[in-house]
């Protein structure tokens, strides 16, 4: 047996050995749905760095998926690449280098590690959480930036329903219901979300550009269908278990890029995600709780690219099917103890197999490439002064490749983790935070064997990246809200990176270091009838790779200003303001390879509510009231001015 594999045991069986031993200690309040994961809701696991959006500010924003839930963050940019994909950067660190979970499920693409979670339709979320930099260790393995947990409703003891349509000028309609109750000792929550979209229209002062002549945005139109089955049953009041079911069936176009000399024309005329999971509770005494979740996600897509803008034939070299038939199966065991009121310890026991499956038409053989990961770890909660809170963990990751059609799969990785965090907080209602961690990241079966159609070459001895997060903060709390600040440095080392190896052949390499550092300031208050929310990002991330051609990384604006405004005059109408800032990012251009400027933009949008009763309110919203025109990344032109009409019943 290697030394890696024994030292991952060894973590393993500390941690179980954990939940055997028992002292005297409460147990703290626990939502089935929200699994152990959410351990940031516990006092010395907060830190600054936690967001949480709740259900009040998700209906204020009259979200219709959980991207919209999260566009006002301080340090999350969103874009939407060329392959109409909404993707997001935490603190200059990419999606791909942070862990995104549903009720308790870590989702993605298994084989590029990416999911887009403007995919999942919908408004019923009970909150989403963003822990940025140095995520606890129970988030697993893979967070070199941070974690987005998404929650959707808890199922209700009494039953309820909730429906809300919106329709705009341009034909877009979005319908959701949410019905919840309980029949015995069997709650449950059922809902469902429909939003389709026809092209959408650019901003009146839209420019000429190459592949785009203004009006309708070409093939930009939409399907999206989501369904959800959650239930929790009470076997006994120390042991319960529940499932969640997540359907996701859609259709999206893809609109080709405006300004590139050669742009894609691709549909996705299907796009599956489905999610189940089956989570427990056990509570064997007040000192000893055990909670687990397993889960099946599944994906399939079929992207097809065609010849031109008429999308009919397939008969250029560059036109091709796709079909993606991917899943992933595992499970995560989460052991407590409550050793005193002052320690808490709390441990990781997981595991799960990715399958990625891939075909160029319906009667071709896949090919199919597929790894498994374990991770144990163990996280100790210290209350040591009335004033002072640590928490310290370390997690052992293994990285078994499975199988690579035409590659011989690359030898086992082994990594560790590990964090500190301590807190100060003072009877003056202000507190102050540092944490300081290491993190690791896998290469994706996407890193270490794409083709790419022939442009690139596999590389199956890429190392895993890794990075140093540092990060130090204060928040002063008030009655009617707070005000915080944070400074955070991070070293990326082994950056893995797409290189030119030959003329038009590429290749992913361990070649990227990168060093970002930035300030986080927020205000949020509430006075008379007026509430705000205002945010501040300053972002300077540097690419310090050897021989590089530019400092400059990718898509992430190095200022980025965030403000909500919530006038309420009575309580049956309320009026609000929503306005974004980003400036001074940069890209390469892919037609040239120049490093270039993108174009600093902001957004407005309004809203007014008038609320009848309390089960029956109608609201009007216009996004991009300016009707401005700008581009999140470059050629990709976003939606002009749109008046939207939504009306929401309750009970």
């Amino acid at each position: 047996m290697s030394k890696k594999i024994t030292i991952l045991i060894w973590i393993f069986f500390i941690s179980a050995v954990n939940s055997l031993y028992s002292q005297n200690d409460s147990i703290p309040e626990y939502q089935l749905s929200e699994i152990v994961v959410l351990a940031d809701r516990l006092p010395a696991v907060e830190t600054i760095s936690i967001f949480e959006i709740t259900p009040i500010e998700i209906r204020k924003l009259d979200v219709k998926n959980a991207q919209e839930a999260l566009q006002h963050v301080a340090g999350l940019y969103f874009s939407l690449s060329t392959k109409n994909e909404m993707t997001f950067k935490i603190r200059g660190f990419e999606q791909r280098q942070v862990s995104v979970y549903l009720d308790g499920v870590p989702i993605s693409i298994p084989y590029d590690g990416v999911v887009d979670i403007s995919q999942f339709a919908g408004d019923n979320f009970e909150s989403i959480r963003i822990m940025k930099g140095v995520s606890s260790i129970l988030y697993g393995a893979n967070n070199l930036g941070g974690t987005v947990h998404i929650i959707t409703d808890l199922p209700e003891k009494q039953f309820s329903y909730k429906w809300r349509t919106e329709g705009s000028l341009h034909g877009e309609i979005f319908t959701n219901i949410l019905l919840s109750g309980s029949v015995q000792k069997l709650k449950y929550s059922i809902s469902m979300a429909l939003d389709r979209a026809p092209e959408f229209s650019l901003p009146e002062g839209a420019p000429v550009m190459l592949n785009e002549d203004g009006g309708k945005r070409n093939n930009s139109s939409y399907h999206k269908n989501s369904y959800n089955l959650k239930i929790q049953y009470t076997l006994h009041p120390s042991h319960k278990i529940g499932a969640h079911l997540n359907f996701i069936n859609n259709r999206i176009d893809v609109p080709p890029n405006a300004l590139m000399t050669n742009p894609r024309y691709w549909k996705f005329p299907e796009w599956k995600k489905n999610v189940l999971s089956l989570n427990t509770e056990h509570i064997f005494s007040h000192q000893v709780i055990i909670r687990s979740i397993w889960f099946l996600d599944t994906y399939r897509n079929i992207l097809e690219s065609y010849d031109d803008d008429t999308y009919s034939t397939q008969s250029k070299k560059y036109a091709f099917t796709s079909i993606y038939d991917d899943y992933t199966t595992g499970g995560i065991i989460y052991p407590q103890v409550n050793w005193s009121p002052t320690h808490i310890s709390r441990g990781i026991i997981s595991y799960k197999n990715d399958v990625h499956r891939e075909k160029s038409n319906s009667s071709a053989p896949y090919d199919r490439f597929s790894t498994g990961m374990m991770t144990t770890g163990i996280e100790h909660e210290l209350n040591f002064h009335e004033h002072w809170k640590a928490l310290f963990g370390i997690d052992g990751n293994y990285l078994q490749p499975l199988n690579a059609e035409d590659v011989s799969p690359r030898n086992p990785l082994f990594l560790i983790n590990n964090r500190f965090s301590v807190k100060y907080f003072s009877a003056l209602n202000w507190e102050i935070h540092g944490s300081l961690g290491r993190k690791t990241r896998f290469p994706t079966m996407k890193e270490l064997y794409s083709e790419r159609l022939g442009r690139n070459i596999p590389n199956p001895d890429l190392k895993y990246e890794k990075a140093l997060n540092l990060e130090v903060g204060w928040r002063w709390k008030h009655s009617t809200g707070f005000v915080e600040s944070i400074l955070f440095q991070n070293y990326l080392t082994d950056h893995i990176v797409n290189v030119q190896v030959d003329d038009g052949i590429q290749q992913y390499h361990n070649l990227g270091k990168v060093f970002s550092r930035g300030w986080e300031a927020t205000l949020q208050n509430k006075w008379k009838s007026f509430e705000f929310f205002l945010s501040y990002t300053f972002l300077s991330a540097q690419n310090r790779t050897p021989g590089r051609t530019s400092p400059y990384l990718e898509y992430r604006p190095a200022h980025q200003f965030h403000g909500l405004l919530y006038f309420s005059p009575h309580h049956a109408f309320q009026m609000g303001i929503e306005f974004s800032y980003f400036a001074s990012q940069y890209y390469q251009n892919p037609d040239n390879l120049r490093w270039e400027k993108l174009n600093n933009y902001s957004v407005l949008n309004g809203r007014c509510e008038l609320n009848f009763t309390h089960h029956f309110s109608i609201y009007i919203r216009a996004d991009n009231f300016l009707d401005t025109f700008y581009y999140s990344e470059y050629g990709i032109p976003m939606p002009g001015r749109e008046f939207l009409l939504g009306i929401r019943i309750n009970g």
